[in-house]
């Protein structure tokens, strides 16, 4: 993962300050500046305007994420884990991962799911060009990122909750019994298909 400069830095999180509060349209770029102490026309050096800082940032986020994610093939199977869910490789951002799985912007979660189901498929080699192995990542992503969505609703530190280490286990073992059946849905349809 490619590393930030302070200022970057700076803006993302001013940025995530204000988005977890108000409506993105409600936000002007004064305010991320003087939250994140530069100049207005700092800001626009690294981004044209705030649908680019909320692309970036989402892309940045999402990034942050899959870097977390730990492919670990087994003899009986492949068990895919999050290296540890109460663990994010940049501490720094880990209270605004909470924005990938939270109803603070619906795009941003569908967004999210979309990758994540992408990364998913190339990590496993799965033939997400099948529709049916498509829907069934997309599905099952979508039910990680509800899980970690009411946990960090429940939790608003998302790392910091009381029961982290209880909610961390029973997601994995939810993540490798779904991820073990997809694998064999993804056999089963090649086999058929060949």
């Amino acid at each position: 993962m490619k590393e930030l400069s302070s200022t970057k830095e700076k803006i993302y999180i001013a940025f995530a300050t204000l988005f977890k509060t108000k409506e993105l349209t409600k936000i002007k770029v004064s305010e991320i500046s003087r939250i994140a102490r530069i100049n207005r026309s700092t800001f626009y050096e690294y981004f044209k305007d705030i649908y680019d800082l909320l692309d970036d940032f989402e892309n940045f986020l999402v990034d942050v994420l899959k870097s977390s994610i730990k492919a670990d093939f087994t003899y009986y199977g492949v068990n895919i884990v999050f290296k540890d869910l109460t663990y994010i490789p940049n501490e720094k951002y880990a209270r605004h991962i909470s924005l990938l799985f939270g109803s603070y912007n619906s795009h941003l979660r569908l967004k999210t799911i979309i990758a994540l189901s992408k990364y998913l498929e190339e990590t496993l080699d799965l033939n997400g060009d099948d529709i049916v192995i498509d829907c069934a990542t997309t599905s099952f992503i979508a039910g990680v990122i509800g899980y970690l969505g009411n946990w960090s609703r429940l939790y608003p530190g998302l790392y910091s909750a009381p029961d982290k280490e209880r909610l961390s286990s029973s997601l994995v073992i939810i993540i490798n019994s779904s991820l073990n059946d997809l694998i064999k849905l993804d056999r089963k349809l090649k086999a058929e298909n060949s």
